[in-house]
């Protein structure tokens, strides 16, 4: 029976440490692994952000793009959070990137209406609360409120369970709510998580 190319693909166990040496070495075999599933969250991020027409040509793209980065920046990789984590947060960085190109090239310049920033020093202290918190629940929040996944899609991007990411995305809604009251904004009208 002939597997569908959008299943997740089936990928050889590694430790983080594992993953970068395959990667820095250029292995073969890891070079696959990582480009299917890079393609995968490409294709998947590209359609949960409404790409339609074009999702095919994007996710090409993208995925191509991101091999590259992360192929160049592998480097940078500090062993933080897991490996795919790292290549996946890289992937759906290059997919809204083509996405804003994109619609970019869509839109008419006039109109374009640009938002106000009325709370310049609530978003301030909500920047350094986030710095605040650990790896992996900033990473949980960043996802599923900036890059709007769905917890289940965190959780593949985190390679963590969906009840997981919950758990840590309530923790860390929780402390950052406390870090902005330390802050001095107590009211919940003055912000929301």
């Amino acid at each position: 029976m002939e597997r569908s190319a959008f299943e997740q693909p089936t990928i050889t166990e590694r430790t983080n440490a594992e993953w970068k040496r395959a990667i820095t070495q250029r292995e073969a075999t890891a070079l696959t692994e990582l480009w299917q599933q890079v393609y995968l969250v490409a294709w998947r991020a590209a359609r949960k952000l409404g790409v339609s027409e074009e999702i095919k040509d994007l996710a090409n793209d993208a995925a191509v793009n991101s091999m590259n980065r992360i192929l160049d920046n592998i480097g940078s990789y500090r062993m933080e959070g897991p490996f795919l984590g790292f290549c996946w947060q890289i992937t759906i960085n290059e997919v809204r990137r083509a996405m804003r190109k994109l619609r970019a090239e869509a839109i008419d310049i006039e109109e374009v209406t640009i938002p106000s920033v009325d709370n310049v020093p609530l978003l301030d202290a909500l920047r350094h609360c986030l710095e605040r918190l650990d790896h992996v629940p900033r990473q949980v929040i960043l996802l599923f409120y900036m890059e709007e996944l769905s917890f289940d899609e965190v959780a593949d991007a985190l390679a963590i369970t969906r009840n997981h990411a919950t758990v840590l995305s309530h923790r860390a809604r929780k402390a950052l709510a406390l870090c902005l009251e330390g802050q001095g904004y107590t009211k919940m009208d003055d912000f929301r998580l």
